[in-house]
């Protein structure tokens, strides 16, 4: 998870490296929604999972060294929550999509 996040946060700071993955998310959303071969999409989801671990390393931290003594716990533990209720709610969409649209 986010290989080169150490490296990127220390020289860009971690609004910099927030940005840059940011950008890198946009460009493998694109690259996935407009692919028209395998082997494009394949490069978009490693993109996107490059920019996704920089970005799911990156935001506690900074999180951590903006948020007041008294807010930081809740901020991170708040992260945490509407990450995993946001990977809970698409696989249950993906439940009721795959219920919808058999493959069979």
């Amino acid at each position: 998870k986010g290989m080169n996040t150490g490296y990127v946060g220390e020289e860009m700071g971690r609004r910099g490296s927030l940005l840059i993955s940011s950008i890198v998310y946009v460009i493998a959303g694109a690259m996935m929604a407009l692919s028209q071969s395998l082997w494009i999409l394949i490069a978009g989801r490693v993109l996107a999972g490059l920019a996704v671990g920089m970005a799911s390393t990156t935001v506690p931290i900074y999180l951590a060294e903006t948020a007041t003594s008294g807010a930081r716990g809740a901020l991170v533990a708040m992260y945490i929550v509407l990450v995993t209720a946001g990977q809970a709610s698409s696989y249950i969409l993906a439940y009721f999509f795959a219920q919808l649209f058999p493959s069979d």
